[in-house]
C-alpha cells in the first residue's frame, strides 16, 4: 500500500535468515531514492502516534539494534541476536538445524500432519478422469516473493513462465506432447495458453509458477497453519492448439 525502501535499500543493517538456516547481518542498503522511508520507520511512526509510550515506547525501535535486542529476549532460539551487532557472526537459530534425522518425539522420527483441507481421495475416486491433476505452484530463480525480475528460470532451464511442468508418463496418457498448448482450470479459475514441458515430477502432479497460479487457489485455509493449499490444487487440463516452442 505504501512505497517503502526494500531490504537492499535499508539505511541500517538488517538481519535475515538465509535459505541454509543461517541468521546473518547485512551491511545496509543502497540509497536509490532519498525520500523513501523504510518499513521500520513507517511502522514505528504510526505506532508512536497511536500507542501510549507508557505501554510500549516504539520510538526506540527506529534503531534496528533495539529490535534485535527485543527479539533475542522474547523469542527462544534467537539469543545470539543480542550480540550480533558486535560479533557480526552468523548463527543457526536453535532447533531449526538438524545434522541427524533425530527428533524430540516418542518414536524419534518426524511427525507430519496433512492440512485439513487436503483431500487425497478426490482424484483416486475419479480415476477415469485422466485429465485431472494435483497442481503445485513454485517460484522461479529470477523472482523474489511476488516480484518477478525476469521471465527466465535458470533452475528449470526455462525462458518463459507460461509453462506447465508435467511427467512424461502423463503426457503419453493424455495423448499430448511437449510443446502443446493447454488451459488449466478448476472451479476457482482458469490459466490459459500454457505450454507443456516434460519434468521429473511424480505422475498425477503438475507444476507452474506463483503468483500467476493464484487464480486456481481457493481462499480456504488450513485451520492450524492458516495456509492455503497452494501445493495441492486439483485442476483439469484441456488441450488447445499445438505450438512449436
Amino acid at each position: 500500500i505504501l512505497p517503502i525502501r526494500v531490504r537492499d535499500e535499508e539505511k541500517q543493517r538488517t538481519t535475515q535468515e538465509s535459505m541454509f538456516n543461517f541468521l546473518r547481518m547485512s551491511d545496509g542498503g543502497i540509497n536509490r531514492i532519498n525520500d523513501l522511508s523504510s518499513e521500520v520507520e513507517i511502522i514505528t511512526n504510526i505506532a508512536g502516534k497511536f500507542l501510549s509510550k507508557s505501554c510500549v515506547n516504539f520510538d526506540i525501535f527506529r534503531d534496528h539494534k533495539n529490535i534485535r535486542s527485543a527479539i533475542a529476549e522474547l523469542v527462544p532460539g534467537f539469543e545470539k541476536l543480542r550480540s550480533i551487532d558486535k560479533t557480526k557472526k552468523e548463527f543457526h537459530i536453535s532447533g531449526r538445524h538438524f545434522s541427524k534425522a533425530e527428533f524430540k518425539t516418542e518414536s524419534g522420527k518426524a511427525n507430519f500432519r496433512i492440512p485439513t483441507q487436503t483431500n487425497w481421495e478426490r482424484r483416486v475416486n475419479d480415476s477415469s478422469n485422466v485429465r485431472s491433476f494435483y497442481l503445485t505452484s513454485v517460484r522461479s530463480e529470477g523472482q523474489f516473493n511476488t516480484i518477478i525480475y525476469t521471465e527466465e528460470d535458470t533452475y528449470r532451464r526455462q525462458k518463459s513462465r507460461k509453462v506447465l511442468f508435467i511427467n512424461p508418463q502423463d503426457l503419453k496418457a493424455l495423448n499430448l506432447k511437449e510443446g502443446d498448448l493447454i488451459d488449466v482450470s478448476n472451479e476457482i479459475g482458469k490459466m490459459e495458453n500454457l505450454v507443456l514441458k516434460e519434468f521429473d515430477i511424480k505422475p498425477g502432479n503438475v507444476m507452474t509458477y506463483f503468483p500467476e497460479a493464484n487464480v486456481l487457489v481457493s481462499q480456504d485455509v488450513d485451520t492450524r497453519s492458516r495456509t492455503p493449499s497452494f501445493k495441492s490444487v486439483l485442476v483439469n487440463i484441456e488441450e488447445k492448439n499445438a505450438c512449436n516452442n
